[in-house]
């Protein structure tokens, strides 16, 4: 999707969902074509069924017709069906309704349309499957995931006679009274018959007048309202297992419309849920076909022999840009691809010289050409990175002592965002500072590079004047000149350096990158005058690689703002 369809259809999601807000129809076709984009900025296709939902019980999916029962009606027959039980659970107030509502609808409690709820049994049960011909005991996992999973149940022991009030059954309205936060008070219908199994204590049976749609009200128990009702309610220590009483569900407000609209509302919910899943399984196989493509579009890029055929490929990445990179965040793969492209030699043609002689160093240790992570121009090399740099270690082994003023001491926080940051950083004696080994002062120059934890492999160039130390798990890189920085600084940031740090990592909690195979990392190195031939391309395609990234997240970000107005205005 272009970054101005996006923008367009965009707007286009806007007015069909305004349509909905104000009680038009809603435009399932307008659903349809802009699918792609409603997931997009609204954060997912699951987002955008928790959308449907709220749409739908607020009375934004369908209108009143003509021949629909009143609604005050409908709570009579309801009433005469559920009987004097109801009178517990007080009428609904304006001050405690959770939102506005059609005004052909009404607010009742979920106690003024139940006939009745039990829980389920508690014996001992076995932790093992029931066999064919045994009883098993649903656990509250059964009912928690929004279907009924029939395979969580533990197996009811020999000789203990199954209680038969407790079975479940073909069209139960089964709730979960307990379980995490998030998963409490979930609810399913039963839609197949089930065979031996028997309700635990931690889940609840919900019977309702026959003037009530279970699924109904089954939708409105998956909306944010409900949801927010239930966690609100829910007693427990922690998160991990919240409870909530009968009276907590029964207490719980429920917009109700006619009972021919509900029907209605659940045909429309099912006909945009079924959409959902088809126009899901599309975008799927629609992405699927757009990752071969960019694939086979960067392959093209990083196996390139020289800078025409470079420029080849680049131009059809360009000229399919909107199929190819239709995500901001699939720019950095074609940042990857032209770095990955740049140090086979694929940008530049050969410009005289070297490598090998421009060193001018006796026995300088190259590579061995069965450990070449890929072939190079013959006027290359394969170099270890410590014979192109004058050093290679990393900060203060030592707990540094803290001063309120002094030498700013840096931290991975401080140099994992591409560059050194002064901001929020502590500080170390000025006595501490100069007792340091000189190689553990960075300066003007030298390369920063991240080797512990979830930031490892950043390179970062020192482009500043200003005194600083580092803690231990940044390596300062100081070049002995025989190389370009910037060309350093570049291999450095690439996939080719990343795999290699990869695959150097100590340690699971804490991953580490040492020292010692950081300094024998595979190195290409291009004669002097074209590794600044390399370094002027790549920061040319880098700056493009820029701007396509900020127009997508211009266009991602507008996207979302608009979808994220519209929705809060329905939703207020």
């Amino acid at each position: 999707m272009s970054m101005q369809a996006l923008s367009l259809e965009t707007v286009a999601v806007g007015s069909s969902i305004r349509h909905a807000a104000n009680n038009d129809p809603f435009e399932v076709q307008t659903f349809v074509e802009n699918f792609d984009v409603l997931v997009a900025a609204h954060g997912g296709s699951d987002q955008v069924r928790a959308l449907i939902v709220e749409l739908a019980v607020r009375g934004r999916l369908t209108n009143a017709q003509q021949g629909d029962d009143d609604v005050e009606t409908l709570v009579a027959r309801i009433a005469s069906d559920v009987g004097d039980r109801a009178l517990k659970y007080s009428a609904v107030e304006a001050a405690s309704e959770p939102f506005s509502i059609p005004a052909h609808w009404k607010w009742v409690r979920w106690g003024h349309l139940s006939t009745g709820t039990s829980s389920g049994w508690s014996p001992k049960c076995e932790n093992r499957p029931r066999g064919n011909n045994e009883w098993g005991v649903l656990k509250v996992s059964a009912v928690s995931w929004g279907r009924f999973k029939r395979e969580e149940n533990k197996a009811l022991p020999k000789g203990v006679e199954p209680r038969q009030e407790f079975a479940a059954r073909l069209g139960d309205f089964l709730m979960s009274r307990a379980n995490t936060s998030e998963l409490v008070g979930r609810c399913v219908i039963v839609e197949e018959q089930p065979e031996r199994l028997l309700l635990s204590d931690k889940i609840v049976r919900c019977e309702f007048s026959p003037h009530v749609e279970k699924g109904y009200v089954a939708l409105y128990n998956r909306s944010s309202s409900a949801r927010t009702h239930y966690v609100t309610h829910a007693s427990g220590t922690s998160d991990s297992m919240k409870n909530i009483s009968r009276d907590v569900i029964l207490g719980m407000p429920v917009p109700l419309p006619p009972l021919a609209e509900q029907k209605r509302i659940i045909a429309k919910v099912d006909q945009l849920m079924a959409l959902c899943d088809d126009l899901e399984a599309r975008q799927i196989k629609k992405r699927e076909v757009g990752t071969r493509l960019t694939k086979s579009a960067l392959e093209a890029l990083t196996t390139a022999e020289g800078p025409e055929e470079f420029e080849v490929a680049w131009k059809r990445v360009v000229q399919n840009f909107d199929v190819l990179i239709d995500r901001a965040d699939k720019v950095g793969e074609l940042r990857g691809a032209v770095l990955s492209t740049a140090l086979r030699g694929g940008l530049c043609s050969a410009e005289g010289g070297d490598a090998l002689s421009e060193l001018g160093r006796e026995g300088v240790e190259t590579v061995p050409a069965n450990e070449w992570p890929h072939v190079l121009p013959r006027h290359w090399a394969w170099l270890y990175l410590e014979d192109v740099f004058g050093s290679i270690t990393d900060g203060d082994h030592q707990p540094p002592p803290k001063a309120t003023v002094g030498v700013p001491f840096l931290t991975i926080g401080n140099v994992s965002r591409g560059q050194v940051d002064f901001s929020d950083t502590r500080f170390v004696p000025r006595a501490y500072f100069d007792s340091l080994d000189s190689r553990r002062v960075p300066r003007r120059g030298d390369i920063l590079y991240t080797v512990v934890g979830a930031t490892y492999g950043r390179a970062i160039k020192v482009d500043v004047d200003q005194e600083f130390c580092v803690q231990r798990h940044i390596a300062i890189m100081r070049p002995d000149g025989s190389l370009e920085t910037d060309y350093l600084h570049l291999f450095l940031r690439s996939p080719l350096a990343y795999r290699q740090a990869t695959g150097a990592i100590t340690g699971t909690a804490q991953p580490t990158v040492p020292l010692r195979p950081l300094r024998r990392f595979k190195t290409p190195v291009p004669p002097l005058a074209e590794q600044r031939s390399v370094v002027v391309r790549v920061e040319r395609f880098m700056r493009l690689c820029d701007e396509l990234e900020a127009k997508l997240r211009l266009a991602e970000d507008t996207a979302g703002k608009l979808v994220e107005a519209v929705v809060s205005e329905l939703v207020a």
